[in-house]
């Protein structure tokens, strides 16, 4: 539903404003895929029960955000990089 959705939308943006506070590195491409799993992650896959399918999502909301980032990696560079960082990102900064 709206209002779930925009829970979800504030929630996600909220965690890059804490990423801002804490010094989140610069704007290159492994900086971005980092951010965007550690908002995704912890965000928009709450309601996931498996961790495979919170991954997948993860990689599939991760990739678009990222794009303008890494304009001179392709998609499987990217998902190189995502693979690389998934675990450490995901709780590279204190959500509670």
């Amino acid at each position: 539903d709206r209002d779930e959705f925009a829970r979800t939308v504030l929630h996600h943006e909220m965690l890059h404003a804490i990423q801002n506070c804490d010094g989140a590195g610069d704007d290159s491409c492994e900086n971005s895929i980092c951010r965007e799993i550690h908002a995704y992650y912890n965000a928009n896959t709450l309601g996931f029960g498996r961790e495979d399918e919170k991954r997948i999502a993860t990689l599939e909301g991760v990739l678009l955000p990222s794009a303008k980032h890494c304009r001179n990696c392709d998609e499987k560079k990217m998902t190189d990089i995502f693979d690389n960082k998934y675990d450490s990102c995901k709780s590279k900064w204190i959500t509670k």
